[in-house]
């Protein structure tokens, strides 16, 4: 038998890396680790991978199994959606290590994440030197000079690629390019709904986005990753960088334009203001909504890349139902131009006031509704749009009842039993994220939609070759819009856009800038919140709060097998309700849900609360420099009652000793306002009620 290290050199040659983990470290001299590094299961691994034997010896404590530890201990990257993190134009060595431990963006990351990409598809044979990759952004490396961009394309330059840009474009724009100029590779630079002090990148093969596992997934991908740190990428290479015609940019905004229902016409009688965040979606926007010759108004529609997601944008939006004038109208204005903009439009306005609002990157988007008898706006999240748009899909097809109603485990459980019993579909509830939504393969899909504002509806398209191919991509301009149509076809109400169906709970608790690693399958965190959710559960039973013969019960997601997921069965084994806590794949958070039944509200707040509690005195990351900057303004405003905006640069330099940068301030004040622990109104900080 080889001596362990022979044994670690022998599967490297394999591209199976055996690691400490990837902060570095000596092998563990265990006889554990020895029975690990010599199992079979690594002999009958057939990928490449990367795996933390310091993760594995750890679960290995609780499961006694080595194939379970060395699974759960393999080493990815991406998160939810591709990879983000902050941005840091510097060079230097260790920029995966500063990625994982730092969530850290630099060109050196971007270009290896592209060459390893571009270097899988060819060892698999997708692609060939001097094949084409397709490139776009959402325009936030404008401010930064668009170093990020370069190295992308350096990446693939240096595999033997040639990468034709797009330039600004939305992330569904690049599938749609893909699948008609018939590019099989794509890549977008993006964090989405993330703030401007952050980028990332997503990529695309044959139009979909990459899964965890398979031949092109996150965990391969994540081994070429590492294996290209160990050597240096290649130095001689040619660059062929190419601009995407106009004429082919114009094809989508065509395919958006007949994608939408015939009461597009209707679209001049009603008045739409239209926040694209300083995006992506910028250019495109305004181009759609002339061409349907709609009355619009376009805000912050000017992208600098400093201020992408600032003073717009659905993330803001999330969970918010419903926005009242004379009430919540200033707590909102002060940092949302879209909803101040909405009141003035629709005060004003002799036509009904509509709003479309998007992210970053284009592919969410939300609803609003002005209500002029009531003075306030509807939010019109995805799990409503998504009904109201089925709807209206099933009604006009006579196959409806075989296909697919796709959601997620965030969206409110009733959409999808509503769905089944009025629209008389199949349901199936997906892991979060598009990816999984958009790599449906169980039958053919209706609609698909995340209630963070993904919708995917399937849109026919024509492939170089004359066939019929299917996009499946969220696209929020697409959405929205087609919502629209089916508001002024149905002549639906903010009353049946409210509730297109009785819904149910949908909470959800943030706590942000925590260490991520601590909320892992079997950590003390994890254990922490098995705990509490047990001992909760019972008080809450005992004293009649939940009727007898409920029971909790906790379920393993193997998609997801770090999201601690549990169920409320009600006395026949029905799922009334869920408790689940997970990391963000996008930011540096962690978030606690709740969905379910509508009587169960209280009881199921309770829960998720007690959940959110661990997660504040356990996961903060007290190192990173956004923590201590939201304890002096926490400490700030706590102490003086207020704290105006203009003197914050102040108390965070006393802080951290440096001058922080505006969209530092902006990431940290959106986080402070996503866990309720503050309000701005009237350019001043004030603690949350």
């Amino acid at each position: 038998m080889p001596d362990v290290q022979s044994r670690i050199e022998e599967l490297a040659i394999r591209k199976i890396f055996l690691i400490s983990d990837i902060t570095g470290g000596q092998i563990p001299a265990d006889p554990v680790a020895e029975e690990l590094i010599f199992s079979r299961f690594l002999d009958e691994y057939d990928r490449e991978v990367l795996i933390s034997l310091k993760e594995a010896l750890r679960v290995f404590q609780f499961s006694k199994n080595a194939n379970d530890a060395l699974i759960h201990a393999r080493i990815r990257f991406q998160g939810t959606d591709g990879i983000r993190g902050k941005v840091d134009p510097s060079r230097c060595q260790n920029y995966l290590q500063r990625f994982v431990t730092e969530q850290v963006i630099t060109p050196d990351l971007i270009e290896n994440n592209c060459y390893s990409f571009a270097e899988i598809l060819q060892q698999r044979r997708v692609l060939s030197c001097g094949d084409a990759v397709l490139v776009g952004e959402d325009g936030r490396d404008l401010f930064g000079g668009k170093f990020l961009s370069a190295a992308m394309k350096n990446g693939f330059s240096r595999a033997g690629l040639v990468v034709y840009d797009l330039g600004l474009a939305p992330t569904p724009e690049v599938p749609f390019q893909m699948l008609t100029c018939g590019v099989r590779a794509g890549a977008v630079l993006t964090a989405s709904h993330n703030p401007a002090n952050q980028n990332g990148l997503k990529f695309f093969l044959d139009g979909r986005k990459l899964l965890p596992e398979g031949d092109v997934g996150d965990y391969t991908l994540s081994a070429y990753q590492y294996k290209n740190t160990l050597e240096p990428l290649p130095s001689e290479y040619h660059q062929d960088f190419r601009t995407v015609c106009p004429d082919k940019r114009q094809r989508f905004v065509d395919c958006i334009v007949k994608s939408l229902p015939r009461a597009k016409d209707k679209l001049p009688d009603i008045r739409i203001v239209c926040d694209p965040a300083n995006g992506a979606l910028s250019m495109i926007a305004p181009t759609v909504l002339e061409r349907l010759g709609a009355d619009s108004r376009v805000i912050n529609a000017e992208p600098t890349g400093d201020n992408i997601n600032q003073g717009g944008g659905v993330a803001e939006l999330e969970e918010i139902d419903r926005i009242e004038g004379r009430v919540d109208q200033h707590t909102f204005a002060d940092y949302l131009f879209s909803v101040r903009t909405m009141f003035e439009e629709g005060r004003s306005s002799s036509k009904p006031v509509f709003g479309i609002v998007f992210d970053g990157d284009g592919d969410r988007g939300y609803l609003l509704a002005y209500d002029k008898n009531q003075d306030a706006l509807q939010v019109v999240d995805g799990d409503r749009a998504g009904f109201i748009i089925a709807r209206h899909l099933a009604q006009a097809d006579a196959e409806a009842s075989e296909k697919f109603f796709l959601s997620t485990v965030e969206s409110d459980l009733m959409t999808s039993y509503y769905v089944r019993e009025r629209l008389g579909c199949q349901t199936h509830i997906c892991p979060v994220g598009d990816k999984w939504l958009s790599a449906f393969d169980k039958g053919p899909v209706l609609l698909a939609e995340e209630s963070s504002g993904h919708i995917i509806i399937p849109t026919p398209i024509s492939s170089p070759d004359g066939k019929q191919v299917t996009l499946m991509a969220g696209n929020g301009l697409q959405a929205t819009l087609f919502l629209l149509c089916c508001i002024l076809n149905e002549k639906l109400t903010t009353v049946d856009l409210a509730a297109p169906f009785p819904t149910g709970v949908r909470k959800t608790a943030y706590v942000y800038n925590v260490d991520r690693s601590l909320l892992t399958n079997g950590t003390e965190v994890w254990k922490a919140d098995m705990d509490a959710l047990r001992k909760r559960s019972a008080e809450l039973m005992a004293n009649g709060e939940l009727p007898a013969g409920y029971e909790l019960r906790f379920t393993e997601k193997p998609e997801d097998s770090d999201m601690l997921f549990a169920t409320l069965l009600d006395s026949e084994g029905r799922i009334v309700g869920t408790v689940f806590a997970r990391n963000s794949g996008t930011e540096v958070k962690t978030a606690t849900y709740c969905r379910g039944k509508p009587d169960l509200e209280a009881s199921l707040v309770e829960l998720v609360a007690c959940v959110n509690r661990n997660h504040i005195t356990m996961m903060k990351d007290v190192s990173s420099h956004e923590f201590q900057m939201e304890q002096a303004i926490m400490d700030a405003v706590q102490q003086r009652g207020s704290l105006p905006e203009s003197h914050l640069a102040s108390v965070i330099k006393k802080a951290i000793g440096s001058e922080p940068s505006n969209s530092t301030v902006k990431s940290v004040l959106y986080g402070l306002r996503k866990e309720g622990r503050i309000r701005i109104e009237n350019e001043t900080l004030i603690p949350a009620k």
